[in-house]
């Protein structure tokens, strides 16, 4: 069995870590590999790791270097975005829409002992560097973006082909000019499959806008968001439009029919007054010419009623015995 190689020696100082050292936990397997390590989140791949997000230190454990490797990829995932590449010509920016793996781990993750980085070429090698490492602290380098980002510049190139909107205002907010394109994309893919009032295609088109540039077609191509999905409401097929077609008929002719029986109503009122006010006047007239009678009776002659000349003519005369008397004083 091979004599293993001593602790390499390193010839200059190590700056000491800020953040208060993990105590490495005791192990009831002395067979694990066990690895400290200061963590901070980067840009970019030169920029300083002071500049960086500095997570806890973290002490990682596993019998072998692969699933170290695994821990530690697991660990830091939540940090990374999506991998960041060149399309074509340098300078083009992309984006890998799947995001990162464990097959991915040197693009995103890179450790370092001081100044030296750890990249073992096999298991072995990983297995006594850090072993002979076991009371020193790493260094993990997470790249957000991957190490192809790798200077101020490329991220200030990134930033404006993939992650900023084209179009912003002087608050770096999506313009206005912005929101009117996003919301005619949406309707152009989802227009004949939803329909809802105008503000909330907008509101749609603002959720999109607030993503990065790169996430905006896969979200386009997306039906609207769970918590949305009630503001819109399906566009009806043919069948349906029929159906609707006839039941706004049937609701107009409902109507009519509805607003003709009232103004039948009305009418039978008005007939009912009618009728009553004709009775009343029948009535009134019916005693005025029973007035008028009486008055005719009294002022018709005698002579113009041939019923009275004949009864007038069988009473019998009555000799005036007074008038008599008179007349023979």
């Amino acid at each position: 069995m091979p004599t293993p190689s001593p602790p390499r020696q390193h010839r200059y100082s190590t700056r000491s870590s800020p953040v208060t050292p993990v105590p490495s936990p005791p192990s009831t397997n002395d067979n694990l590999l066990r690895i400290r390590e200061d963590i901070n989140v980067k840009n970019t791949v030169i920029g300083r790791d002071s500049n960086g997000r500095r997570l806890a230190q973290h002490v990682f454990e596993g019998p072998n270097w692969n699933t170290l490797k695994e821990t530690i990829f697991s660990h830091c995932l939540p940090y990374m975005k999506y991998k960041a590449c060149y399309e074509g010509d340098a300078g083009v920016w992309t984006v890998q829409q799947e995001k990162p793996t464990v097959v991915d781990f040197d693009c995103f993750v890179s450790i370092k002992m001081g100044r030296y980085f750890f990249k073992p070429a096999n298991q072995s090698q990983a297995h006594r560097y850090i072993t002979d490492h076991q009371s020193d602290t790493f260094t993990i380098s997470v790249l957000k973006w991957g190490n192809l980002v790798c200077s101020s510049n490329d991220l200030a190139s990134f930033n404006q082909q993939c992650i900023h909107p084209q179009v912003h205002d002087r608050a770096g907010a999506a313009a206005e000019s912005a929101h009117s394109e996003m919301v005619r994309r949406l309707k152009d893919k989802w227009g004949a499959t939803y329909t809802s009032y105008e503000a909330n295609w907008r509101m749609w088109a603002a959720t999109i806008l607030k993503l990065s540039l790169f996430q905006h077609d896969v979200h386009v191509a997306n039906p609207p968001p769970a918590i949305m999905l009630h503001l819109f409401s399906p566009v009806p097929n043919g069948a349906q439009q029929r159906n609707e077609t006839v039941q706004r008929s049937m609701i107009v002719a409902r109507d009519i029919v509805d607003s003709c029986l009232e103004s039948c109503a009305t009418l039978k009122r008005f007939v009912s007054d009618v009728v009553l006010r004709i009775e009343a006047d029948e009535a009134s007239l019916r005693a005025k010419r029973r007035v008028i009678e009486g008055i005719l009776q009294e002022v018709t002659p005698i002579a113009a009623r041939p019923d009275l000349v004949e009864l007038l003519r069988t009473i019998p005369n009555i000799e005036d015995e007074e008038h008599k008397d008179e007349a023979n004083e």
